[in-house]
């Protein structure tokens, strides 16, 4: 809590330099909840399926240094009470007669179009995408002997046995590095270089680069018309630690391995309805595994709003793992997920939200393992 005071007090005597005409905008939103899921052994089991009360507060300070740079910071805290840097920024406007920007720091992967909907006010539902929070057998620390151990492993993605697994999306949301970006005409662009990739950013932990290698990420966006944008995005870089290099083969370190990553993404909004969606195709070449680790992942969501205080929102997603030749046969390296949630939600005024959400999430492979969640969420905004 210490860090986090300290931030919001620099940033608030920033603004009042001599000589310099500033403004600090401090706001942001908490949030509790009630959530319930079944007890099965998956990663996506809250609290071993008890009933439990979960609460999170978010921070976010923006300080307008002058009229072309600004300074961002976003503060994060669950019912762990850990402070979490999400977001901490310069962004330089306008360097450019094209109107080019810089930002540098810690900031969100321009990669898909989740943005504010990060934050529980802005979410249709409780819990991000699959994507973004789904862990996967693959690991950055640990090297797998062989693709027998890999394949004992699945679905242990995110528990003590697999403790550096990764997901497609690394929380999916933020890198620590330098990003320029601008518009021209309907086309929006940015290019990235970061710690990591999409998968392994360091945005969390000690926020280091953990190999000798830098992510590249490039994004185009289109918008054709008002409330229609298309984007993609690529990223590749190398996503194994560099502790891991002394078990590789003689000669190679981990900057030869590498994680190439691409993504489209839609949104729309017309009257009453808004829809999201985002497609991902991921391969991690790995050192111990002859075939190509790929994984194509998607999520459509939408939501329509019925009456001024009412809406009703639904999201599909579903991850879908290649297939391995091990001792001849073919296996899925990773168990296939299927998603489906449903909620409702209430504006009880103009910054207060209250949203019921069921979700349904299968796994399949030998057999299907079925697991479903209730939550009950209370958000103001403040």
């Amino acid at each position: 809590m210490i860090r986090s005071v300290l931030i919001i007090f620099i940033l608030n005597c920033a603004v009042y330099l001599p000589g310099i005409k500033a403004q600090l905008d401090v706001y942001g939103q908490v949030s509790p909840a009630f959530t319930q899921s079944t007890d099965v052994t998956q990663q996506l089991t809250t609290n071993e399926g008890r009933p439990t009360f979960l609460w999170r507060l978010d921070v976010l300070a923006d300080a307008y240094i002058t009229d072309k740079v600004t300074a961002y910071v976003n503060l994060r805290s669950y019912q762990d009470q850990i402070i979490n840097i999400d977001y901490l920024a310069i962004r330089i406007s306008d360097i450019s007669p094209l109107g080019l920007n810089i930002q540098a720091g810690k900031f969100d992967m321009p990669f898909g179009n989740l943005y504010a909907r990060r934050f529980p006010a802005d979410n249709f539902l409780f819990d991000l995408p699959l994507i973004y929070q789904y862990h996967t057998v693959v690991m950055s620390e640990y090297l797998f002997q062989d693709a027998h151990e890999l394949l004992q492993h699945r679905g242990q993605g995110g528990s003590d046995a697999l403790p550096s697994s990764l997901s497609l999306l690394d929380r999916g949301i933020y890198g620590t590095g330098v990003m320029l970006f601008g518009s021209i005409g309907i086309v929006d662009y940015f290019a990235a270089l970061m710690n990591g990739t999409v998968s392994n950013t360091g945005s969390y932990g000690n926020s280091l680069n953990v190999n000798n290698d830098l992510g590249k990420l490039f994004r185009i966006s289109v918008t054709p018309f008002l409330g229609l944008t298309i984007g993609g995005a690529f990223n590749w870089g190398s996503y194994l630690s560099g502790n891991v290099e002394g078990y590789l083969p003689y000669g190679e370190t981990a900057n030869d391995y590498q994680q190439y990553t691409g993504s489209i993404d839609l949104e729309y909004s017309r009257g009453h309805i808004q829809v999201f969606s985002q497609a991902i195709y991921n391969n991690w070449d790995h050192p111990n595994v002859n075939d190509a680790l790929t994984v194509f992942g998607y999520y459509a969501e939408t939501k329509y709003t019925f009456h001024p205080r009412w809406f009703v929102a639904a999201r599909l997603n579903q991850l879908l793992f290649s297939k391995i030749t091990v001792d001849g046969m073919e296996h899925r390296w990773d168990h296939n997920v299927f998603q489906i949630e449903g909620g409702l939600g209430y504006a009880i005024d103009r910054n207060t939200l209250a949203k019921l959400v069921y979700k349904e999430t299968m796994l399949y492979e030998t057999e299907r393992i079925s697991n479903s969640m209730i939550s009950l969420q209370l958000v103001a905004r403040f």
